[in-house]
């Protein structure tokens, strides 16, 4: 007669251990050691922008190969379209090649595949967010709005109703 290697009782016991030491590793994570930035020159919050102005008198931005403009509330990259043969659009195919994808993000832009080329979408970076506060420093702005569009840190006069802000 053929016996079993291991009993059921053994195989119950194994099988409870197991269950336990799966729910003490999931209960009991072990932290893993982030990635740190280098600063730098020296500064942790140094970040290479050029300020001009656009043809309207625009405040501008320039900043990893985007130029944005000062708007109401924010920053702003307005939308435009790829055509086919420039150099983005060649690499944007390639991307995009072998696969059944027809959009794809690319240096923090969505970019759709349309007839003739690739269209990129706006992007609008608002005020009380992180770039935006190091734009506004970099291009000696004071007045400054929070996301909702109510002043924060301003020179212009408060509209009458609205509370005060406090800086």
């Amino acid at each position: 007669m053929n016996r079993p290697l291991v009993s059921i009782n053994s195989m119950i016991k194994y099988a409870i251990a197991a269950f336990f030491l799966s729910m003490i590793i999931f209960l009991f994570p072990i932290s893993a050691k982030a990635t740190t930035l280098e600063p730098v020159d020296g500064n942790d919050n140094s970040v290479q922008v050029t300020v001009g102005t656009d043809a309207d008198g625009n405040t501008t931005v320039s900043y990893n190969n985007h130029v944005f403009t000062r708007k109401y509330n924010g920053w702003y990259v307005p939308a435009a379209y790829i055509y086919d043969g420039t150099d983005l659009a060649v690499y944007l195919d390639a991307k995009v090649a072998f696969t059944r994808r027809t959009s794809t993000r690319h240096d923090g832009f969505l970019f759709v595949k349309m007839s003739g080329g690739w269209y990129r979408h706006e992007l609008h970076i608002n005020d009380g967010r992180a770039l935006a506060d190091v734009f506004n420093e970099a291009a000696g702005i004071t007045s400054t709005y929070n996301p909702y569009g109510n002043p924060v840190l301003y020179d212009l006069p408060i509209p009458s109703g609205q509370p005060e802000a406090t800086p």
